[in-house]
């Protein structure tokens, strides 16, 4: 029905005994996702929708279940369902604008995001998703703008420290992507439960940072040594040499 500028969408009624047993399965599915089992949740959830075609949380579940498996062509198409019975769906418009951002689809990554943004605009997932947008699109000062306002809302999520650093880094700003990685090693010492796979490439990148930024200041620091050798030379009358070696490895 369309009432003015609004379209309202309406299902018919459905049998008590169909609602209950979509959430007997969508409960089934949800606990088997819980366990890391998508393959078996989803039938469960097709079947809860088959009996109430209206269980929201179902098709929720179902798109953030393929979303997670990174199976990101049947994730969109339950997205914008999602969106025309809600629009206003947050949830829905970040997913949709990450799922387009990883595919690299920038303009309607930024279009969904800006959307969502427009509704919750000190939601942390957005901004985060926002500044990785604008980085990609070489906007890097708003990119720098907006994770640092996401680490200064939600320090204890590690994406928009990484984010952040590897923008720095695209700036050749070496010391302060090192610094970014350091902030999350620091807070992550007090958090056991941090996924060892982004504390593993933090770490990676930090050392990666770290060679670059002795590459950039590699010249400065030569030419330094080289002052003080024939200073130190001109003062003491003798030859000074110069011996490098290997850094202990950390």
């Amino acid at each position: 029905e369309v009432h003015g500028d609004e379209l309202l969408i309406q299902y018919p009624a459905e049998p008590k005994s169909a609602v209950a047993k979509a959430a007997e399965l969508s409960k089934r599915a949800r606990n088997r996702a819980h366990a890391g089992k998508y393959e078996a949740a989803m039938p469960l959830w097709r079947r809860a929708l088959e009996a109430q075609p209206s269980l929201h949380d179902a098709r929720c579940e179902l798109a953030q279940a393929f979303y997670d498996m990174g199976n990101l062509e049947k994730a969109k198409p339950l997205l914008l369902s999602l969106l025309r019975f809600n629009p206003d769906e947050v949830w829905a418009l970040v997913a949709l604008g990450n799922v387009h951002l990883r595919q690299g689809d920038l303009e309607p990554a930024e279009r969904f995001t800006r959307l969502a943004f427009a509704l919750e605009p000190e939601n942390p997932a957005v901004l985060n998703n926002l500044g990785m947008i604008c980085g990609r699109t070489g906007r890097t000062d708003d990119a720098t703008a907006l994770l640092r306002q996401v680490i200064e809302i939600q320090p204890d999520v590690p994406n928009p420290y990484v984010g952040l650093a590897c923008i720095l880094a695209e700036q050749r700003k070496f010391d302060e992507s090192a610094a970014a990685i350091q902030r999350l090693f620091a807070r992550a010492r007090g958090h056991a439960e941090e996924p060892a796979g982004i504390l593993e490439a933090a770490r990676h990148l930090f050392i990666s940072f770290q060679e670059d930024l002795a590459k950039l200041t590699r010249p400065a620091a030569d030419e330094a040594v080289q002052e003080l050798q024939a200073e130190s030379e001109q003062l003491t009358g003798c030859p000074v040499r110069i011996a490098e070696e290997d850094a202990a490895e950390m």
